[in-house]
């Protein structure tokens, strides 16, 4: 059984979501069912014009008639319109 996530305060609600539609973007076309994304703690300023926000990530995929739950901490970081521009 995969654990649940846990958010750590520091990444606004608008960033965790935009940062949660790319990656349920990304993540589609590998049969992605469910996408959950949470803050993983404070925003780090790149550049002038350049965030990275940390968060947990957990995908569900749908593998052979069961679900497949794979976790992680990713690197958001966008733009200075709030795009994402980068999952690392």
């Amino acid at each position: 059984m995969v654990s649940p996530i846990k958010a750590l305060p520091g990444v606004p609600d608008e960033v965790v979501r935009a940062c949660h539609d790319a990656i349920e973007s990304a993540a589609a076309p590998f049969g992605a069912t469910s996408v959950r994304v949470s803050s993983a703690g404070s925003i780090r300023r790149l550049s002038p014009d350049t965030i990275s926000a940390p968060i947990e990530v957990s995908i569900d995929y749908g593998r052979q008639g069961n679900v497949e739950t794979r976790q992680a901490p990713i690197k958001c970081e966008l733009n200075a319109t709030g795009r994402v521009i980068g999952l690392t």
